[in-house]
């Protein structure tokens, strides 16, 4: 995936909540920068921390 594809699948991750997804675009040393003013789940590295930020961004809506 080219760097454009690579960020619409981190949004659509985030608005869908979709694991498989995740795991195609998100690199598992990803790190979540904003995650100090969010649920300690958020700041986990990977897909599990950008699984977690989505669920929480819904969860304020």
């Amino acid at each position: 995936m080219d760097p454009t594809e690579l960020a619409h699948g981190l949004f659509r991750v985030l608005e869908t909540g979709a694991p498989a997804l995740a795991a195609d675009v998100v690199h598992e040393d990803f790190c979540n920068r904003e995650a100090a003013v969010a649920p300690p789940a958020c700041a986990l590295p990977g897909p599990a921390g950008v699984l977690a930020s989505g669920a929480d961004a819904l969860r304020l809506q």
